[in-house]
């Protein structure tokens, strides 16, 4: 059985702020922003389904678009509501704790593709570190890529 098994989500910081497609917005490139638990019905919800090959696919419940970003994997690239299929690859993290038996934590990486030219080189789904604007959620580099940076996934439902 899958760690994370099909099913809908939230997907949170450990902490309590939420990955949140902004107005539910179906319409491609409409960013992802990190939210307290205050959103409309399903911008906060989040289906993931496994595919074949092992990746996995994230579809926002509201506006039935899935998680991705426009163009070549690189970092600072804005995630958002994707144009086209997108998958992840889902790395549990080396926590020493998990934060409840109802909830996972994971870092979100872009897979490479090497059909598509793309050697994502461990792009991870993060907050934006610009102080400006610290809930833009874009890819950065995982490096060390402990907890702090990871997700919680708790079933909805």
């Amino acid at each position: 059985m899958a760690l994370v098994p099909n099913g809908v989500y939230t997907i949170a910081r450990p902490g309590g702020r939420f990955l949140t497609l902004r107005d539910g917005s179906a319409e491609p490139g409409t960013p992802t922003l990190l939210m307290p638990r205050s959103a409309g019905p399903g911008e906060q919800e989040w289906v993931l389904e496994e595919l074949d090959d092992g990746t996995r696919t994230i579809r926002n419940v509201r506006s039935g678009t899935l998680l991705g970003f426009h163009g070549a994997a690189e970092p600072g690239k804005q995630v958002g509501a994707g144009a086209r299929h997108r998958s992840w690859l889902l790395r549990p993290t080396p926590a020493p704790s998990r934060p409840s038996r109802s909830s996972r934590l994971f870092h979100l990486i872009v897979p490479d593709d090497p059909e598509a030219g793309l050697d994502a080189a461990e792009l991870a789904v993060d907050v934006a570190p610009d102080p400006s604007w610290p809930c833009r959620v874009v890819l950065r580099p995982l490096g060390a890529g402990g907890p702090e940076r990871a997700w919680e996934f708790r079933g909805v439902g």
